[in-house]
C-alpha cells in the first residue's frame, strides 16, 4: 500500500491528525515543496484541538473546519507522486523569478558602437570632399568632377550592416517581458486603502494605504475563483477573489467581506 492510499485510509478512519504526522514525516524526510502548506494544515490542528479542549468552539464547527482540513489534505496527495517528486526535484527555485538587470546595459553596449562608428564614416566622408573640393580647385577638369561625383556617392552609401541602430535596439529591448512583472501580484482595494502584494506567489502581504507592510501571510490554497492566504499571528485566513477580499477568524466560521477591489 503507497502512502497516498495510507493517508487516505487514515482520514477515512478519523485520524486527522495522525494523517497530518504521517505526511509531514515524510515530506520532510524528501524535501518535498508542500512543506510550507503542511506546516499550515498542522498549525490548524492544533489550534482545532486545542479549542475543543478549552470547549471554546463546540462540535459541529469543529466538525466544519476538520472537514476543511481534510479536504486540504487530499488535494495535496497527488503533489506526493513519485513523477511529481522527481520532476520536483529537478527544480532548485520553483516559484522564484528574477528580473534581467543587465538587459539594459546590454542594449546601451550595442549602441554606442554604432554611434562611434557612424561618427567616423561621417568624419571620412568630409574629409574625402575636402580633398575633392581643392583637387578640383587646383586641377579643374572632367577628370575631377567625375571623382568628386564618385567619391561624394561611396560616402554617402556607407552603411554599418551588422551595426544595430539605436531605435532598433531600443524596440528589441521593449519587446522582452520583464520576468519580475510576470511573478508580480497586486489586488488593489477600490478606495486604494489595501492592497496585498506577492513576488513569489507563496508570501504575501497586507500593505496600506502609504505602502507598508502591516500584515504577511502564507499561501494555503489557489483555485481558479480565489487565492486563499493565512497569518499565523492573528489566526486569520483570506480568500482574495477577483472583486473582492473576504476574511475569516480561528473562532468564527463565517467568512465576512473585507474590501472590494480587484487586481492590477
Amino acid at each position: 500500500m503507497t502512502l497516498i492510499d495510507q493517508i487516505r485510509d487514515l482520514i477515512a478512519e478519523g485520524e486527522t491528525q495522525r494523517s497530518l504526522d504521517e505526511l509531514y514525516k515524510y515530506v520532510k524526510e524528501s524535501n518535498a515543496d508542500v512543506i510550507d502548506n503542511l506546516v499550515m494544515l498542522r498549525s490548524r490542528m492544533q489550534d482545532l484541538q486545542r479549542s475543543v479542549n478549552n470547549g471554546t468552539m463546540d462540535n459541529q464547527t469543529a466538525a466544519l473546519e476538520r472537514a476543511k482540513i481534510n479536504e486540504a489534505i487530499l488535494k495535496m496527495l497527488p503533489q506526493l507522486t513519485p513523477e511529481y517528486l522527481a520532476e520536483a526535484s529537478k527544480r532548485k527555485e520553483p516559484l522564484q523569478r528574477t528580473a534581467p538587470a543587465a538587459a539594459p546595459a546590454v542594449a546601451r553596449s550595442s549602441e554606442a558602437p554604432a554611434r562611434d562608428m557612424k561618427k567616423w564614416y561621417l568624419i571620412g566622408g568630409g574629409a574625402l570632399l575636402v580633398v575633392v573640393l581643392l583637387i578640383s580647385t587646383l586641377g579643374g577638369g572632367d577628370t575631377s568632377e567625375d571623382f568628386q561625383e564618385q567619391t561624394v556617392a561611396e560616402s554617402t552609401d556607407a552603411t554599418l550592416p551588422n551595426a544595430p541602430s539605436e531605435n532598433a535596439a531600443q524596440q528589441n529591448f521593449q519587446q522582452q517581458p520583464s520576468q519580475a512583472e510576470q511573478a508580480h501580484l497586486e489586488w488593489v482595494s477600490n478606495n486604494g486603502a489595501v492592497s496585498f502584494v506577492t513576488q513569489n506567489g507563496t508570501n504575501w502581504n497586507e500593505l496600506d494605504g502609504g505602502g507598508a507592510v502591516k500584515f504577511k501571510f502564507k499561501l494555503i490554497e489557489e483555485t481558479e475563483e480565489y487565492v486563499e492566504i493565512y497569518d499565523a499571528s492573528r489566526e486569520t485566513t483570506l480568500r482574495i477573489y477577483d472583486d473582492k477580499v473576504q476574511f475569516q477568524q480561528r473562532d468564527n466560521t463565517e467568512w465576512r467581506v473585507l474590501a472590494h477591489g480587484g487586481w492590477k
